[in-house]
């Protein structure tokens, strides 16, 4: 009896259908881990809005204020200010948004000063996944200001739809 030495077709099978379970629980976890970074990056970006906004306070006096195309405008004003050459951009190619808050009443136009601003973010995670990344969003109206995006008033409809949507995350400052 001379019989050879090796693994059956079924151990081989066995070890590939192993394998290949591991390795789609790996693929699975890995895949999710660039919609963390992605929305991570976001909220740094926001952070860094605020930053270079309240060097733009210092330098100019106001926050930049906005009557036309928010988002368009607050690059220019910042870039145009020298404060940086360029504002960071969303990864996943979606629009920071940016709207200026004057005081209650105050009409916003060309060269009345914005006295605070809301800068929002869309994130692929909703509230009810990742809650931590929600912790510092807004969740109320603010008080004592009116607060505008391309010339529109944020009004109770419209912040809901903003910064209170599942995936929205709006910050005061």
């Amino acid at each position: 009896m001379n019989r050879k030495r090796g693994f059956t077709l079924i151990e081989m099978a066995v070890v590939l259908l192993i394998i290949g379970i591991l390795a789609g629980i790996v693929l699975r976890n890995v895949g999710s881990q660039g919609v963390v970074a992605r929305d991570s990056k976001r909220l740094a970006d926001i952070n860094l809005i605020h930053n270079y906004a309240v060097q733009y306070l210092q330098a100019k006096g106001v926050f930049p204020p906005s009557t036309v195309d928010s988002w368009t405008e607050l690059v220019t004003d910042i870039t145009g200010a020298g404060i940086v050459d360029k504002l960071p951009t969303d990864p996943g190619g979606n629009a920071y948004d940016y709207f200026s808050c004057v005081t209650t009443g105050v009409t916003p136009a060309v060269g009345v000063p914005a006295s605070h601003y809301i800068v929002q973010s869309t994130l692929e995670q909703t509230s009810t996944k990742a809650p931590a990344l929600y912790k510092e969003a807004m969740t109320a109206m603010p008080t004592g200001f009116e607060c505008y995006k391309t010339g529109t008033k944020l009004d109770t409809t419209s912040f809901g739809t903003n910064c209170t949507a599942a995936n929205k995350f709006c910050s005061l400052q």
